[in-house]
């Protein structure tokens, strides 16, 4: 166990596990904040190589009087698979989390192309929050990002989620289900998937040179006014099967 925690006052420390080759991360990681005051720390697991996350890791970054620190993995490419989710889920149910996928490793002005730089969220694996405050899930990628999973939030928690890659692709099937979601593409977002904004002021925010999407946007919130549809992008196609909705209990939302 490797710990970096605040007592009673305090931010959580920081903790940094890296290697060029193979970094394999598993028993426990605490960077928090203190009982009466202070944020959560900063955890980093890493590497240039591989980076391999077993099913036992927890990693916490709570902060019970202060704002919820991060957890940030940065290996070269990622699938999640079930067994990582399951870590990462855990995680966000106090503390944010960045995955960072990076094909390119520069060194004094040279480049070296280590992997494709993709993140892929598999196909029938679920990240999940169910309780907690407000955090984030951050996916940040050299190359695309492939949704063929489920990003969820359970009824009265809050999630966000980030994504920012060159190529984003939501799968036939896949879902996204949180407070608010921010997509940036470099060249295009594409996908046949479902992407839901719900609770409190819900957002989906989607930046884009092209945007060609077959499934549906929706925000969705149940207490107060609808919250809103952002899409911006030089070429916007719309399918006959995809659809945007902005809906509210008092009154609908906007696009």
């Amino acid at each position: 166990n490797i710990q970096a925690n605040a007592k009673q006052v305090g931010n959580g420390g920081k903790i940094v596990l890296m290697s060029n080759q193979t970094t394999t991360v598993a028993g426990s990681l605490s960077a928090q904040g203190g009982s009466s005051a202070g944020n959560g720390g900063f955890i980093e697991t890493s590497s240039h190589g591989n980076l391999t996350i077993s099913p036992t890791v927890k990693v916490s970054t709570t902060a019970p009087a202060g704002k919820a620190g991060t957890w940030f993995l940065d290996p070269y490419d990622l699938t999640i698979d079930a067994a990582s989710a399951g870590v990462i889920s855990a995680a966000l149910q106090a503390s944010n989390v960045v995955v960072q996928v990076v094909g390119n490793v520069c060194s004094g002005g040279t480049c070296t192309q280590n992997g494709s730089g993709d993140l892929t969220v598999a196909a029938g694996v679920t990240i999940s929050k169910s309780g907690g405050p407000l955090t984030s899930l951050t996916f940040l990628a050299d190359g695309t990002f492939y949704n063929y999973g489920s990003i969820v939030q359970a009824p009265g928690s809050l999630l966000e989620v980030i994504i920012a890659a060159q190529n984003v692709n939501f799968a036939s099937g896949s879902s996204i289900e949180v407070n608010k979601v921010t997509v940036q593409a470099v060249n295009q977002v594409v996908g046949f998937g479902s992407i839901l904004g719900s609770g409190v002021n819900p957002l989906v925010n989607i930046l884009a040179s092209v945007f060609n999407f077959s499934g549906a946007i929706i925000v969705n919130s149940p207490n107060q006014q609808g919250g809103q549809i952002r899409i911006s992008a030089k070429q916007l196609t719309l399918t006959s099967q995809g659809r945007l909705e902005a809906e509210g209990r008092t009154e609908g939302g906007s696009i």
